[in-house]
């Protein structure tokens, strides 16, 4: 595998007044006005099971695609996409497409039958991967992979439903069976068609394989690259303590990401609001607690690091509860501490857990 080019040494651009705002966690493709409640997965998620073609993200991918997405922006329709994405199969150059538009660093015009997709990249896309302006072009900090994350969940529609639940409707340690059967259950909640178990088990095990640091999930000679290209699994969000049993675990995230995720979730719910309860950042399904696992507690610490250092973020009470209180728009503050974060030199993602 090639080694990644120099990280750029400047500092990054700053976001310009039209870029800010797409950084909210409003989708960047057009949202049904009539969705039902937030809480439900008819609202967050659309039925996209299995879309990724039973492959986690890899290293390499989503750089890969932006630069041929710039280059070529129909990229996706030609016979030689297989080549021109280093993808190898027909296959990957799916789920290559799957995940850029999962982490919406791309958006896709709704097709005509018979026709092509459009697919064109966002600001986010621009921000994060331009080899020249972007912040992390290589996703070299370990921050962003957690903004990757938080993009992926937050989306709407969210389009890995079997991740939104895993993170939002389940506890610390549960069964694969479980999940099946809650997924099954909201499924049917939703007005949707139940998923096969054929599906549900994919999506169930390329989960796994995304974040889990293990090796349980390989067969006895798996290939080389399903080794080493799971950038995800540093975060250690998840890991496989028994052959059917799943384990979530806090993240150890950057406060300005946490704090960024908090504004982000709050502008989603109320764009001019200026507060927010630390208790339903922690724990609203689709929120930033769950998200990346933390408790409204743990919640309070990060944000409260970040009111330390930055200005116009603090934390008050309310009967007796601690609020985030912002002085300005929850976006653009939320950019500006990304800005900030990404500013700094020397950010190193902790090593990996002993195999």
């Amino acid at each position: 595998m090639s080694q990644p080019a120099p990280r750029r040494t400047s500092a990054p651009p700053s976001l310009n007044g039209e870029q800010l705002p797409l950084f909210a966690a409003q989708s960047a493709e057009p949202v049904n006005p009539a969705r039902p409640a937030p809480q439900s997965l008819a609202s967050a998620c659309s039925p996209t099971w299995g879309r990724h073609g039973s492959n986690p993200p890899r290293y390499g991918w989503l750089g890969q695609a932006y630069a041929a997405l710039v280059d070529d922006p129909e990229v996706f329709a030609h016979e030689d996409n297989t080549v021109r994405l280093s993808a190898g199969s027909k296959n990957r150059v799916a789920s290559i497409r799957f995940w850029m538009r999962a982490f919406t660093l791309t958006c896709e015009t709704d097709p005509v039958p018979g026709q092509a997709t459009s697919v064109v990249l966002t600001e986010r896309a621009h921000w994060l991967l331009n080899p020249d302006t972007g912040v992390d072009p290589y996703l070299e900090d370990f921050a962003s992979l957690w903004l990757l994350h938080w993009w992926l969940l937050s989306s709407r529609p969210c389009r890995v439903p079997t991740w939104y639940v895993a993170f939002n409707h389940m506890l610390a340690v549960f069964s694969k069976d479980t999940l099946r059967r809650r997924l099954g259950a909201l499924a049917t909640q939703a007005g949707w068609k139940t998923p096969s178990a054929k599906v549900v088990g994919e999506d169930i095990s390329c989960l796994v394989r995304m974040y889990s640091p293990e090796r349980t999930w390989a067969d006895s000679s798996p290939h080389i690259e399903d080794i080493i290209d799971r950038p995800f699994s540093p975060l250690r969000l998840l890991s496989t303590p028994e052959a059917d049993q799943l384990r979530l675990h806090p993240g150890v995230v950057p406060a300005e990401v946490v704090a960024y995720a908090c504004l982000d979730y709050s502008h989603t719910l109320a764009p001019a609001a200026r507060t927010i309860s630390v208790a339903r950042l922690g724990t609203d399904i689709g929120g930033p607690g769950r998200a990346f696992r933390l408790y409204s507690r743990q919640l309070t610490t990060y944000l409260q690091r970040v009111a330390d250092t930055h200005a116009g973020i603090r934390l008050t009470k309310s009967l007796g509860e601690p609020v985030l209180t912002f002085d300005e728009p929850a976006m653009p503050l939320g950019g500006h501490l990304l800005g900030a974060l990404y500013s700094r030199s020397g950010y190193q993602a902790p090593p990996l857990p002993p195999r």
